[in-house]
């Protein structure tokens, strides 16, 4: 709750736009869409489709991060 009233508001506008973490709106629908997006400017910019992509899964991220 405090995080939904007094956090979230001050660190949105700091979030880059196609940062769908967690957020209303910015499902898996607005993520395919911006992937798709960045692709076809990639394109348009090279002509090609060589390259690479990186996806990376932080699995158990935040269970390593040292709790007091």
């Amino acid at each position: 709750m405090v995080n939904d009233y007094m956090i979230f508001p001050y660190v949105k506008n700091k979030l880059i736009y196609d940062n769908g973490a967690s957020l209303k709106n910015k499902g898996v629908d607005f993520q395919r869409e911006r992937l798709k997006c960045h692709l076809q400017k990639y394109y348009r910019r090279n002509q090609n489709c060589e390259g690479y992509v990186l996806q990376i899964d932080f699995s158990k991220f935040f269970d390593n991060i040292r709790h007091k």
